[in-house]
């Protein structure tokens, strides 16, 4: 089979080297720098149970997001296993992830690391609660409460993408850089991609083009038919390096993060190696592609890093990262063929997970073109030609909403305004209240990271 993908990001990648192990001839379309791209300025953890929101297994939408990640997280060991060499292996298998409380936690956050608790005996291998005999990490901030994740690693997203660059070339996966505009063309039993003055037939086009995807969609609507639109859920994060005669980083290869705090994603800090670390991350949902860092993303990093980690940091070096993060109308993914011409599949919208659930998702795509035709069908709730996926019900989605958003404005502005909490949620609640009522929304739950764009009239239900 010839077959296009369009995305060199990790899902595209991953694609690519699983179709081309099994004899396909793939082409690969991408920017060469990879510009904007999620998965290079990822802090590339494998992370799932850390993602755990308060109520996640309460619904079948979110506990099969849930299942997407968990079952491609297993997947990893035997992957970085087979393609690193056994030191790189060996540094992998040492990876794990520390969460969090301390007193920057807001009842929201809060939440979401007891309801991660009261569900650690049903992940025995996945959750560990205040496990004895390990070292916690020398923060500013006191740490009240903890969880270990041990199957949480982490793989430098700058070794992964370079490790499957050559992996896929070694394949001869042809690749083709700096088209942005692809009309497509249904042919009988195969499509064509005009680019570049030229027309090219396929098998099959895979589209793994993150929040680029949304730009395809309007190109082919026709071909496409409704799909929900995908936005640039912008993260800035810092990669810090460490400069001389500075105080060396402790040394560890153990993530320590918080869990969700409501309108970002909370704080992680990844080492990276002996003289470099990850923190992030913070997110902002668009319909433009902002490619300058706010400030107010900045400046939350660094009172993040300095006050809760450590105030000597601020002596060395950062390299600011900005990544876009595909984002759907309703935060699920794309995954699978398109109605009206399934030699089409999409995997892409996967938010912030597109990095971890890569493996998985290259399975069902290699699976698919391979002849079964049913291999997407365990996560059919999340086809590209949808309706919209409910966040949960109308006034639990409204509460969700407020508690984020309360969360996100303590997290911006400062731990003293927890004393507020019930006061500042409840105006929350009613401005939320009021955005319902006048879009007329009355049977859904608009996920709490839209609702601005719903607001402002971005997209409608």
């Amino acid at each position: 089979m010839k077959i296009a993908i369009l995305g060199n990001g990790s899902i595209g990648c991953m694609a690519a080297l699983n179709l081309s192990n099994d004899g396909h001839k793939v082409v690969l379309f991408g920017n060469k720098e990879r510009y904007g791209s999620a998965s290079k300025s990822a802090g590339a953890m494998l992370n799932v149970m850390g993602e755990v929101e308060n109520d996640q297994f309460e619904t079948v939408t979110t506990k099969t997001k849930f299942e997407l990640g968990y079952n491609s997280q297993r997947k990893w060991n035997d992957f970085v296993k087979k393609n690193f060499s056994p030191k790189e292996y060996k540094s992998f298998k040492k990876t794990n992830t520390l969460v969090f409380k301390n007193d920057y936690t807001c009842p929201f956050e809060d939440k979401h690391f007891n309801y991660l608790k009261k569900h650690a005996n049903n992940f025995p291998l996945d959750v560990i609660v205040k496990p004895k005999n390990i070292k916690l990490p020398e923060v500013n901030s006191k740490i009240n409460d903890y969880m270990l994740l041990p199957r949480e690693g982490v793989i430098d997203s700058r070794i992964l993408l370079s490790k499957l660059d050559k992996l896929i070339s070694k394949n001869g996966v042809k690749t083709v850089y700096g088209e942005k505009n692809y009309k497509v063309t249904k042919r009988n039993n195969k499509v064509s991609i005009k680019y570049k003055n030229k027309t090219e037939v396929f098998d099959y086009i895979v589209v793994a083009m993150g929040s680029y995807s949304q730009k395809f969609n309007e190109i082919n609507k026709k071909l496409i038919g409704k799909v929900p639109k995908v936005f640039f859920g912008t993260g800035t994060s810092f990669r810090v390096k460490k400069k001389r005669f500075t105080p060396d980083f402790e040394k560890s290869s153990m993530t320590v993060r918080t869990m969700n705090r409501g309108d970002a994603c909370g704080f992680y800090f990844v080492p990276l190696n002996k003289e470099e670390f990850y923190f992030g991350a913070t997110t902002s949902t668009s319909q433009l592609e902002e490619n300058f860092h706010r400030i107010s993303a900045v400046n939350i990093l660094s009172n993040g890093l300095l006050n809760e980690w450590k105030a000597h940091y601020k002596e060395n070096h950062v390299e600011i990262l900005i990544g876009h993060r595909p984002t759907t109308s309703d935060t699920y993914p794309l995954l699978g063929p398109i109605d009206k011409c399934p030699q089409i599949i999409y995997a892409t919208g996967t938010k912030r997970d597109g990095l971890t659930c890569s493996i998985e998702i290259s399975d069902m795509i290699k699976d698919y073109v391979n002849g079964d035709k049913t291999s997407f069908e365990k996560y059919g709730l999340f086809k590209p030609n949808r309706t919209l996926l409910s966040f949960f019900d109308r006034e639990t989605a409204i509460f969700k909403a407020a508690e984020s958003s309360t969360a996100g404005f303590i997290m911006h502005n400062g731990k003293e305004y927890l004393n507020d909490w019930q006061k500042l949620l409840g105006k929350e609640k009613k401005r939320i209240e009021k955005v319902y009522k006048k879009l007329g929304i009355k049977n859904f739950g608009i996920h709490p990271e839209m609702v601005s764009l719903y607001e402002y009239k971005r997209m409608t239900y």
